[in-house]
């Protein structure tokens, strides 16, 4: 029989770790159009979002803070 070298053993033992690790704890496919995770069942649709996430880092005037641009070929 050949040694097996330790590259390849752990190569082995980690691709088989992965596909253990990666199976789920629950394989069934729901149909009725429900989310499958408790964090999507949390979300309300009825409230609506505001349009701004975050209306306090709104600028009120908008600024180029780059300046204006020269390049060589500019007349």
């Amino acid at each position: 029989m050949k040694k097996i070298n330790f590259a390849g053993f752990l190569s082995i033992l980690l691709s088989l770790l992965t596909v253990v690790g990666c199976r789920t704890k629950n394989n069934e496919v729901r149909t009725d159009g429900t989310p499958n995770s408790e964090t999507l069942t949390r979300i309300n649709d009825s409230i609506p979002l505001p349009e701004h996430p975050r209306p306090d880092f709104q600028r009120p005037d908008w600024a180029n803070l780059n300046g204006q641009w020269q390049f060589e070929f500019d007349s």
